[in-house]
C-alpha cells in the first residue's frame, strides 16, 4: 500500500572528503559519465534496469543551456564548490521520496514534476531527479542545487533553505500532491506527513535501519545502524505494551455503557424515583483490570491515596525506556522501598540505579523523561550507591548532576530575542505584546514539563493556521496555543491537568475546563482519565456523566430538546446543565403526557408578563404544532413514525396465527383508508394484549386527526 516516506540530506566535504557531485549524479541516473576535468569514469549502468527515468528542471526564468544538461551542471558545481576553498563544503541537497506502489510511471512523473515546480524551481532552485522502479520499492532521488542563480551565475547559499520550516513544507506538499494523484486513479488509499503525536495515536515510530552491507567499511554507520534497531526494538515493545493496555480498558467501555442501561431502563419503567447517584458515578477504573492487578490495584491506594498519580509518573518513564509496568510491579517494588522520604523520588532513584547498573546507553534519554527537580534528588542517592557498589559509575551521574542543575538554572527565554521575534514574524500582524503572549504560552508548558523553544513555536503556529478557523486577534492565537498543550497534558499527561489549569490565564480557566471535559468524553475511562477529570470541579464532573448517559438512550431529535432548554433558560438568566437534563427526564418521564412536553408545560404555568413573553419565542417547533395524547402517552422506545406499516405488519401476523379470518388489507376508492374488516382485525389485537382501544389512539373522530397525525406527533414521548 502506499507509505509516506521523505528524507532529506545535505551532501559535502566535511561528511566525504572524496565527495564528487558528478559521481553522485551518474549513480542515481544510472548511467556512463566520463569527467571532462579528472578524466575518471564513472560507470553505473548496472543500475539501469531500475532507473526508468531521469530529468533536470531549471527555473523558469533565464538560465544557459548548460544548467539543463544534469552532467555540465553538477560538473560545474563541483568545480565552483572546490574553487571556493572550503574544506567543509556543502555540495548539493538530497531528497528521497517512496512512490505509491499502486501508481504507473505517468502518474510519478505528473507528481515530481508539480512538486518540483511548486517547491524547488519557484525558489529558483535547480531540480535534477531519477526515478528508481526497484520491485515493491518505487522511489525518486532528487539532487538540488544550494545557491542563488542570476544570470546564469552561482551567487551566495540560500540559508532559508536550510530552515525546519522548509522541510516541514516538503513534506506537506508531497503528501498533498500524492494524495490528489491517488484520488485521481479513483483509489481510497492515503498517505500523512503527520506524526504519531500530531494525529493523537499514542504509538513509537520507528525508523528507518539501512542496508548491511554500508557498514562494512563504515564503523560509524554500523553503530548508528545498531542505535536504530534497539530503537526499533524498544519501540516494538511499548506499543506491545500499549496494546494489551488498551485492550484491558476497553472493558471500561462495558461498565459506561452498563450505567448508561440504567438510565434507559429507568425511563422505559417510569419509576417513581430513581436515586440519581447511580446514575452519575462514573465507572471505576479498576473494573478494567485483571485479577492481579486488581489485587495490587486495592493494596496500593490503601497504601497510598495518590498511587495512581504516581504510577502513570513513573510508567511514563519506564515505558519510554522499553521497561514492562503493571501494578503488581509496583506493589513489589514498593514494599521494597525506604518510606521515610518521598515515594516518587525514591522510584526514580530506583530506575536510575537500573539504568547506570544495566542500560547506560539509556541515561541520556532518562535525563530528558524526569523532571530537573526530581533527576537532581534521584541522581543524588544513586550516587551513593555507585560509590559503594561501582565508582566506575560515579562520572556519568556527575554528569548527569551538571544536566539537571543547569536545567534548575535555566531561565525562560525572553520573549525579545531574534529566535522568538523570526518565529513570530508569520502572525506579527496579530502580535500586540509579543513578551505577554510568549510568557503565557511557556507558564502552561512548564507546568507540563515541555519546555517551548522558538523552534517548537514556530512549528505550533503552522498548526495552528493549518486549520479551519483562524486566530484574528492576539487573545484567540493564544487560546489557541494553549489548547494545543492543554489536549496534549489530558492525553500524555494526565497527572498533569491539575497543574495545566493553574498555570492558564484565570479569567480563561472555565473555559479550558470546558476543553478538558471535551477530550476525556472521548478517551477511554482508565486510571488517567481519572485523575485528569479530579482536576475538574465536581459540577463538571457530574455533567460529563450525565452527558454520556443520556447520549447512549436518546435519540437525536431527543437530545436537540437539551439545546432548546438550554437557550429557554438562558434568556431567563439562568443556566441549564446536562445534570438538569438527565435529572428532569428522570422526574418527568412517568408523566402522561411525556417527559419532553412536562418541562415545557411546567415552565409556561410558573411564568408571568415579560419573563413569559421571552420563554414563548425559545418554544420548540414541534411544541406549538402538537397537542398531547390523552389518558395515556407512548413510552420512551415506543414512538412509531410509520403507524401503516406497523398496522399491515400486525395483520399479516394476525393472519398467519388465525388463517380463516379475513384480514386481506385494501383500500376504499372514497376514503383512502384500510377497510373495515382490517380495522376490527386490529381492535381485537390490541385488546387481546391488553393495549388501547382504537379509539384511545385515534383520540375519537371529532377532532379532525387522522391516525398518522395523532400517532406521529413527538409530544407524546
Amino acid at each position: 500500500m502506499a507509505i509516506f516516506h521523505l528524507t532529506v540530506k545535505t551532501h559535502g566535504f566535511g561528511n566525504d572528503p572524496k565527495l564528487n557531485a558528478l559521481r553522485s549524479y551518474a549513480y542515481r541516473s544510472g548511467t556512463k559519465i566520463v569527467d571532462p576535468v579528472t578524466g575518471s569514469i564513472y560507470n553505473y549502468t548496472s543500475k539501469q534496469s531500475e532507473v526508468v527515468l531521469t530529468e533536470t528542471i531549471t527555473p523558469s526564468e533565464f538560465i544557459p543551456d548548460w544548467m539543463k544538461d544534469g552532467a555540465r551542471l553538477w560538473r560545474s558545481v563541483q568545480t565552483f564548490e572546490e574553487e571556493g576553498g572550503r574544506a567543509d563544503a556543502q555540495i548539493f541537497r538530497e531528497l528521497e521520496m517512496s512512490l505509491p506502489i499502486e501508481l504507473g510511471i505517468d502518474a510519478y512523473t505528473t507528481i515530481i514534476r508539480r512538486f518540483i515546480r511548486e517547491q524547488l524551481t519557484s525558489k529558483s532552485i535547480i531540480c535534477s531527479f531519477s526515478v528508481h522502479l526497484k520491485p515493491g520499492n518505487p522511489h525518486v532521488h532528487m539532487m538540488t542545487t544550494l545557491r542563488d542563480i542570476e544570470g546564469g551565475m552561482f551567487l551566495n547559499k540560500n540559508r532559508d533553505w536550510n530552515k525546519v520550516s522548509f522541510v516541514h513544507e516538503l513534506r506537506e506538499s508531497w503528501s498533498r500532491h500524492v494524495n490528489d494523484a491517488l484520488e485521481a486513479a479513483g483509489l481510497d488509499q492515503r498517505i500523512t506527513h503527520k506524526s504519531f503525536a500530531d494525529l493523537g495515536i499514542e504509538r513509537e515510530a520507528s525508523v528507518h535501519v539501512g542496508p548491511v552491507h554500508l557498514g562494512k567499511r563504515n564503523e560509524a554507520y554500523k553503530a548508528k545502524r545498531e542505535a536504530r534497531k534497539q530503537h526499533n526494538d524498544r519501540a516494538r515493545v511499548i506499543n506491545s505494551q500499549r496494546g494489551k493496555r488498551r485492550r484491558h480498558h476497553a472493558r471500561a467501555y462495558l461498565t459506561a455503557g452498563a450505567c448508561a442501561a440504567k438510565l434507559g431502563a429507568s425511563l422505559r419503567n417510569h419509576p417513581d424515583d430513581v436515586p440519581l447517584s447511580i446514575l452519575t458515578q462514573p465507572p471505576s477504573p479498576s473494573l478494567a483490570l485483571s485479577p492481579a492487578d486488581q489485587a495490587a490495584y486495592d493494596t496500593m491506594h490503601a497504601a497510598l491515596p495518590d498511587a495512581s498519580r504516581i504510577y502513570l509518573e513513573l510508567g511514563r518513564v519506564k515505558r519510554s525506556l522499553g521497561r514492562e509496568w503493571n501494578w503488581p510491579s509496583f506493589l513489589a517494588q514498593y514494599k521494597r522501598l525506604d518510606k521515610s522520604g518521598d515515594i516518587l523520588d525514591a522510584l526514580f532513584a530506583k530506575e536510575l540505579i537500573w539504568v547506570v547498573s544495566r542500560s547506560p546507553e539509556l541515561a541520556p534519554g532518562f535525563v530528558t523523561l524526569v523532571a530537573p527537580q526530581s533527576l537532581a534528588k534521584a541522581v543524588q542517592k544513586a550516587k551513593a550507591w555507585a560509590q559503594a557498589a561501582k565508582p566506575d559509575r560515579v562520572s556519568t551521574l556527575d554528569g548527569m548532576i551538571v544536566m539537571a542543575t543547569s536545567a534548575m538554572q535555566d531561565a525562560p527565554v525572553d520573549s525579545e530575542t531574534d529566535a522568538y521575534a523570526e518565529a513570530l514574524a508569520p502572525v506579527e500582524y496579530l502580535v500586540t505584546h509579543r513578551a505577554e503572549l510568549v510568557r503565557q504560552c511557556q507558564k502552561v508548558a512548564y507546568a507540563i514539563d515541555r519546555p517551548l523553544s522558538p523552534e517548537v513555536m514556530a512549528k505550533r503556529l503552522s498548526r495552528v493556521f493549518s486549520g479551519v478557523k483562524q486566530p484574528e486577534s492576539q487573545a484567540e492565537l493564544v487560546d489557541a496555543l494553549i489548547t494545543m498543550e492543554v489536549v496534549f497534558a489530558v492525553k500524555r499527561r494526565p497527572h498533569k491537568v491539575a497543574d495545566v489549569l493553574d498555570a492558564v490565564p484565570p479569567e480563561c480557566r472555565a473555559h479550558f475546563e470546558g476543553v478538558i471535559a471535551s477530550v476525556l468524553g472521548t478517551l477511554p475511562v482508565d486510571a488517567g482519565h481519572e485523575i485528569a477529570a479530579r482536576a475538574l470541579p465536581h459540577q463538571t464532573q457530574m455533567d460529563m456523566q450525565a452527558e454520556f448517559n443520556v447520549r447512549q438512550v436518546l435519540s437525536n431529535f431527543q437530545l436537540s430538546d437539551f439545546g432548546h432548554r438550554r437557550r429557554a433558560m438562558a434568556v431567563l438568566g439562568k443556566t441549564y446543565s446536562w445534570s438538569d437534563f438527565q435529572h428532569d427526564i428522570q422526574r418527568q418521564s412517568g408523566t402522561d403526557s411525556g417527559w419532553q412536553r412536562a418541562w415545557w408545560d411546567g415552565k409556561l404555568e410558573s411564568l408571568k408578563g415579560t419573563p413569559l413573553a421571552s420563554f414563548l419565542e425559545t418554544m420548540p417547533p414541534w411544541y406549538a404544532k402538537s397537542s398531547p395524547i390523552n389518558p395515556t402517552a407512548y413510552p420512551m422506545g415506543a414512538y412509531d413514525p410509520q403507524p401503516e406499516e406497523t398496522l399491515l405488519s400486525a395483520l399479516n401476523a394476525q393472519r398467519l396465527m388465525h388463517p380463516d379470518m379475513d384480514v386481506t388489507p385494501s383500500h376504499d376508492a372514497d376514503h383512502g383508508d384500510i377497510r373495515h374488516g382490517a380495522v376490527m382485525a386490529r381492535q381485537s389485537i390490541m385488546e387481546s394484549e391488553g393495549g388501547r382501544s382504537w379509539g384511545d389512539v385515534a383520540k375519537g373522530s371529532g377532532d379532525g386527526k387522522s391516525l398518522g397525525e395523532g400517532a406521529a406527533s413527538p409530544n407524546g414521548w
